[in-house]
């Protein structure tokens, strides 16, 4: 696509120019790039931010017909999906044999690339709960309208400075990629962690079968997500395994299934290789209290009937100590760090 491409918007006249530099992709196949907004009513621009302006926007081939599923789901997502705990995309438009999805900027970037950033050994219990609150809400909310996640990681959650106040919000849907600018430092990239979280590190019951991946699933990702925003980064099985059985006592049940055969086996990947969580001998170090314990391992029942729901995990004792005002949560994860942070990163 040349640079400078621009698509029209029929229902707003709204215009995006379409630059050719790949700033992300998706595991559909998607490739996102920078684009300048230029809005019919060009007063808007008398009080659009620079971020308001600059929009990442993901492009997908509709001539494939294995994208067609993905560009049902995204359009479906819209018709259901609105809260301000989920990202949503801008709009999505259908031209030239493509599907342009607009997405909105994001001015911190996500989770991940701020731990690998400046948390490196992770987030302190306060900040943990807090980010894990404001998802769970937002989850909580696509189960209610009959939708699943099934890619909920640190990856996938962003930190965006707002107009009226910051917010931590979780991608969903089209709102989904990968982020090619800070894949070095951010993706689970190493022989041990193949692929996404959310595929190598999902629930029991899903490697065995994905048909059985229910609103339990994501909860088993939650806890997923928890361990990976209080731990960090993780360089080694042992360690994992550690804490793993630590929190689920799960060590005497992960060597009968390294006996078993078929998909069952492959359980154990979860074991062997979940996420970027913590540093080398950290195991050993950072201390985490009973109730972050808990509520992790209510997380990972390997019964997805046991596990409990959003707004059941919501009521949990570790969410007390969510920090109530967004803005103190704020100025410890962001604002502290701006002389080290130089320009932001984007979604």
């Amino acid at each position: 696509m040349a640079d400078g491409y621009v698509i029209l918007d029929p229902l707003t006249q709204n215009r995006y120019k379409i630059y050719e530099k790949i700033i992300g992709s998706t595991t559909s196949g998607a490739m996102v790039h920078h684009s300048l907004f230029i809005p019919a009513d060009y007063q808007i621009f008398d009080d659009a931010s620079i971020q308001e302006i600059n929009l990442p926007v993901k492009i997908i081939s509709v001539e494939s017909p294995e994208n067609e599923k993905w560009i049902a789901d995204v359009q479906r997502s819209r018709s259901v999906v609105s809260h301000p705990n989920i990202i949503d995309v801008k709009t999505s438009i259908t031209t030239d044999g493509h599907f342009f999805v607009v997405m909105p900027y994001m001015t911190e970037g996500s989770l991940r690339f701020i731990m690998s950033s400046w948390f490196q050994d992770g987030l302190n219990e306060e900040c943990t709960a807090t980010v894990l609150r404001e998802v769970l809400i937002g989850l909580s909310h696509l189960h209610q309208q009959g939708q699943l996640h099934k890619e909920i990681e640190a990856h996938h959650i962003y930190a965006h400075e707002g107009r009226s106040e910051p917010t931590i919000s979780l991608a969903f849907a089209g709102s989904i990629y990968e982020d090619k600018i800070n894949q070095a430092s951010t993706s689970a990239s190493s022989s041990s962690m193949p692929g996404s979280i959310s595929s190598w590190g999902a629930a029991p019951e899903v490697i065995v079968s994905n048909d059985d991946y229910t609103v339990k699933a994501d909860i088993w990702l939650i806890g997923v997500t928890a361990l990976e925003l209080a731990h960090g980064r993780i360089h080694g099985r042992q360690e994992l395994d550690a804490i793993v059985d630590r929190l689920t006592g799960s060590s005497k049940i992960r060597k009968k299934e390294e006996k078993g055969k078929g998909k069952e086996k492959k359980m154990t990947s979860f074991i062997k290789a979940l996420i970027p969580c913590i540093s080398p001998g950290q195991a050993k170090k950072k201390k985490f209290s009973k109730s972050f314990e808990e509520m992790v391992a209510m997380c990972l029942d390997r019964n997805p009937t046991n596990r409990p729901t959003a707004d059941e995990l919501l009521q949990h004792e570790f969410f007390n100590k969510a920090y109530q005002n967004i803005y103190y949560f704020w100025n410890v994860l962001v604002t502290s760090n701006k002389e080290k942070r130089g320009i932001s990163a984007t979604v």
